[in-house]
């Protein structure tokens, strides 16, 4: 990841399916200030599917530390549905933090491509801003 005049630019690196190394640069997009919820980003072929970019969104990393039910609160509140025809949204086990793994098909356009980027990584701040108000409103369902 670079920070330039514009914020942030992220870089999208082609997986090797068999050696699992990441070898070709596809492309570079400027996500501005959103950097912060950013985890990984590349790129993998599917034999049904064609090229697969993989986005890995988490919470903002500079937070405080969220305790097991807050953690688990989060991951029960982020709705899916925000991204419904955008990208196929799952769950991340393996994080210290909520994380979440978009994944969505390549486009040769970059600037439809980061747009593509930019409003996954939007609608992923709005989602984690609703289900950390959440957290602080009485709610019995989540408490």
């Amino acid at each position: 990841m670079e920070i330039g005049p514009a914020g942030a630019s992220i870089i999208l690196m082609l997986k090797n399916s068999e050696t699992g190394f990441l070898e070709d640069e596809l492309a570079q997009y400027s996500i501005g200030e959103d950097d912060v919820y950013f985890e990984r980003l590349f790129a993998e072929g599917d034999p049904e599917k064609g090229l697969q970019v993989h986005m890995r969104l988490s919470t903002d990393p500079s937070g405080r530390e969220l305790t097991d039910k807050e953690y688990e609160d989060i991951l029960e509140a982020y709705e899916f549905d925000r991204f419904a025809g955008l990208a196929e949204v799952s769950e991340v086990d393996d994080c210290v933090n909520p994380t979440w793994e978009f994944s969505f098909s390549f486009l040769e356009d970059e600037r439809k491509m980061e747009g593509i980027i930019k409003d996954i990584i939007a609608r992923h701040r709005e989602e984690l801003a609703e289900a950390l108000k959440s957290l602080d409103a009485p709610n019995e369902e989540l408490r």
